[in-house]
């Protein structure tokens, strides 16, 4: 009744269309560096494209999966084995999307990130092959079971407290419909995400 109120009267108007326009994958790997005389330490960001969040939302969120793996939480195989069993770097994080825009937010492309701060000891090419190594042990063997429930947990809980408030919760009913033509991803998000296998990711 209250939407009626105050938005019935309200002229409807033609969305504006949203593409697809997908970029094409790079055809090699990209490198650069950027010097900066003020960064506290070294760090690199390892960057790689995900599947089109809009049409293959299922695959993508194996990518989110992937990043609670890696980089969630003391007991995840980035951190616990980089930072607490070898001690080579101080912070190391996974995220989707950039500029601090969620990828279940985005439409095509992309990127999954892995972003590592060091303190100069190893060498970047040093790193960068453990991080290799890990995914590459992922890819033949998996996650475990408890691994793929202790994500769920966490992600269920961080999802849920995120949108806690109203305005929260208010904008992310608004940027899955803009984006997905489907508000109710927001509630059926963190229930999809636990079904994934581990052959997902």
């Amino acid at each position: 009744d209250m939407a009626e109120r105050y938005f019935g009267d309200l002229r409807s108007s033609r969305p504006p269309r949203h593409g697809p326009w997908p970029e094409p994958a790079p055809d090699s790997p990209r490198r650069r560096v950027v010097a900066d005389p003020r960064a506290p330490q070294p760090a690199f960001v390892a960057a790689y494209r995900t599947p089109d969040p809009v049409a293959e939302f299922d695959r993508h969120l194996g990518y989110h999966v992937l990043a609670q793996l890696l980089a969630s939480g003391d007991a995840s195989r980035l951190r616990s084995r980089l930072m607490h069993r070898d001690h080579l770097v101080t912070d190391v994080s996974c995220q989707l999307g950039i500029f601090g825009v969620d990828g279940l937010y985005m439409r095509d492309p992309v990127l999954f990130q892995i972003v590592v701060f060091h303190p100069g000891t190893k060498a970047t090419d040093d790193l960068m092959s453990i991080v290799r190594e890990e995914l590459s042990l992922l890819a033949a063997d998996g996650p475990s079971g408890e691994e793929l429930e202790r994500v769920a947990a966490e992600y269920a809980s961080a999802h849920w407290r995120a949108v806690d408030s109203v305005m929260e919760r208010a904008i992310a009913l608004a940027c899955f419909e803009a984006t997905h033509g489907r508000a109710e991803l927001l509630v059926e998000l963190p229930s999809r995400l636990a079904a994934g296998s581990a052959q997902s990711v």
